[in-house]
């Protein structure tokens, strides 16, 4: 994480909602009931969902109301091809300031979300934000630098694999709990 991550991270940390109280919660549980899914898609364009990775997130929650965010700008090819609506943020330096007067956010409910799911293998600032913001019991994301604040559950998995297969991995580990 660079400098500049670092101080957007003090901030989110700092303003946004510090005070709220963790309450514990029942991993397993808490993952069955999810109804309401909140998926921040990755930033950079050589990490790209595919058709099976979402099968596979439709295996995990065949019952999830799933609404996406990309905080980048659709690039050229139209962004992910991912059959469902996308809401794109277009920011540009990617700042606190940028997402907190996002209008695309600002039209959405933030609390009427169970689940927070960062996809996004490199730092977030859209995804911590917003995990901040919304207050929902169960935040999952791969682990990197500044996640353990925000986050219920880190991801680890194969650092080594692709892109498509640490989703996959991360899917089938809780593919595991629900299953149950």
């Amino acid at each position: 994480m660079n400098l500049r991550d670092q101080i957007q991270e003090r901030i989110v940390r700092s303003f946004t909602s510090p005070f709220r109280r963790t309450i514990p919660l029942e991993f397993k549980k808490t993952l069955k009931k999810s109804a309401r899914l909140l998926v921040v898609l990755p930033a950079a364009t050589g990490h790209r969902l595919t058709a099976r990775t979402m099968r596979q997130l439709d295996a995990v929650f065949p019952a999830g109301r799933f609404t996406f965010i990309n905080p980048g700008a659709p690039d050229g090819s139209g962004g992910p091809d991912l059959g469902r609506p996308v809401l794109y943020l277009h920011l540009k330096k990617n700042t606190v300031g940028q997402i907190r007067s996002s209008q695309v956010l600002a039209g959405l409910n933030l609390g009427a979300f169970d689940t927070l799911l960062d996809l996004d293998p490199d730092f977030s600032l859209t995804a911590i934000y917003l995990a901040r913001k919304t207050g929902c019991p169960l935040c999952i994301g791969f682990n990197k630098p500044g996640a353990d604040r925000y986050y219920n559950l880190l991801f680890t998995g194969s650092s080594q694999s692709p892109f498509d297969e640490r989703v996959s991995e991360l899917f089938r580990f809780l593919k595991s709990f629900v299953s149950r």
